[in-house]
């Protein structure tokens, strides 16, 4: 100690110079010099440019190297990664370079320079494990245990309410806010992100089976079945978001259920798009620009980008060509059906129901699509047809049992025609 004291106090300019020589050797920058209260000698420096993880944000982190003095060397006891804060009470500071004030008091949404490591690393792995959640029969007993085992333990408790888990699988970071946010692909209920697996029937029963467990009754099976109707959808899959802080590591299980911790729980994140199975176009309606002019994207896989693995470029999105998702896109035609069912006060009123067809995904909430005489309440239901020989099917069914607008006798209103109406028909009453 008191050789350390003496070298410090009266061979200052050598031992900086020595210690500057330690660190660039080792390509650090030294940035500061500490004598700490257990009598060490402690050297904080930036690390070097290949240990640098700039993707997203600046690294953050500094070297803090306890170092081992001697008479003709200098040498290093142990060394961590941290972040460089003010002067310490802790810490007797005995030379700062300037460059210090370039690290102090920086911050990281990630844990440490580990974890950063980690969530990149298993982000670009998970866009290869959907492919496998989607295509691989021989992966989807894996996945469907571990949802039923999920299942079980939802729903083990006194409630009443029966528990679905949910589906989230991380494959990006998204700014929101001052927060970075894992976002991926998700789906409220687990089991119908299944039922858009490849699997065996016998496999795919046994989904059924714990699904049904606690409630057979005919419409809960029809929901589940209606899932795995012969045509993969893949539009069941939102676009969800969930804190970054929930999983340092991005260490997530695919469902989350009632037990799951309480940060595991994803958001959906709302798009408009006038295809809802193309990927592509639900990542991009993430870009609304904030002030700074950047996408709210911040980082894909890079599997998922335009530029594949060579592409620095997150903003320039190309999921449904790693999909292959080409054929099923070109059969998406979305098209709406609204049904108005009315009550009148009078007894002679010649309809019951209107119904509207729409070309794309029309909310008609705010239209006045029943303001007629006459009628004295009415009730609006939407129904949305994502394929066209889906809509064919039931426009079909319509023509054999309503009237079209066009041929609709006198006394019979002739509704607005709003943007996109391709069809109007009325069911007698």
């Amino acid at each position: 100690m008191l050789n350390l004291l003496f070298m410090l106090q009266h061979g200052s300019l050598a031992s900086q110079r020595a210690i500057e020589s330690f660190a660039q050797d080792r390509s650090y920058s030294p940035l500061r010099l500490v004598l700490t209260g257990k009598s060490q000698l402690v050297l904080y420096a930036a690390p070097s440019p290949d240990e640098r993880d700039d993707r997203v944000c600046r690294f953050a982190w500094v070297h803090r190297i306890v170092l081992r003095v001697g008479k003709r060397s200098i040498g290093e006891l142990s060394r961590k990664w941290v972040l460089l804060q003010e002067k310490s009470a802790a810490e007797l500071v005995q030379y700062e370079w300037p460059e210090a004030k370039e690290w102090e008091s920086l911050e990281s949404p990630f844990k440490s320079p580990q974890a950063k490591v980690d969530v990149f690393n298993r982000l670009t792995l998970n866009a290869d494990l959907f492919k496998d959640f989607l295509e691989s029969e021989s992966a989807f007993g894996e996945f469907s245990k571990a949802w039923r085992r999920e299942h079980r333990l939802s729903n083990a408790g006194p409630q009443r309410t029966i528990f679905r888990p949910t589906f989230f699988l991380p494959i990006g970071l998204i700014g929101r806010g001052t927060s970075l946010n894992y976002v991926g692909f998700g789906n409220q209920n687990g089991a119908f992100a299944l039922a858009n697996c490849t699997a065996t029937e016998e496999a795919w029963e046994e989904v059924v089976s714990e699904y049904l467990r606690l409630n057979k009754s005919p419409h809960i099976e029809h929901e589940l079945r209606a899932h795995r109707n012969g045509r993969r959808d893949l539009s069941d899959f939102r676009i969800h978001e969930m804190r970054l802080a929930s999983s340092p590591h991005c260490t997530l299980p695919l469902f989350h259920g009632m037990k799951s911790p309480h940060d595991h729980q994803e958001i959906y994140l709302r798009t408009s798009v006038d295809n809802p199975v193309s990927f592509d176009q639900r990542f991009r309606a993430l870009y609304p620009k904030d002030d700074t002019g950047r996408s709210r994207l911040l980082w894909i896989a890079p599997p998922l980008r335009a530029g594949g693995e060579s592409s620095e470029d997150s903003s320039n999105v190309r999921v449904d060509e790693w999909l292959g998702l080409k054929d099923i896109l070109a059969t998406v035609t979305m098209k709406t059906i609204v049904t108005v069912t009315f009550s009148s006060d009078s007894a002679s009123f010649p309809y019951k129901s209107m119904m509207w067809a729409f070309d794309g995904k029309v909310d008609t909430s705010t239209s006045s699509l029943f303001d007629f005489k006459g009628w004295s309440g009415a009730s609006t239901r939407h129904e949305y047809y994502r394929y066209q020989d889906e809509y064919d099917a039931e426009f079909q069914k319509l023509e054999n049992q309503a009237i079209p607008m066009d041929k609709a006798l006198p006394e019979y209103p002739q509704p607005k025609r709003p943007d996109k109406l391709l069809a109007c028909w009325y069911l007698p009453a």
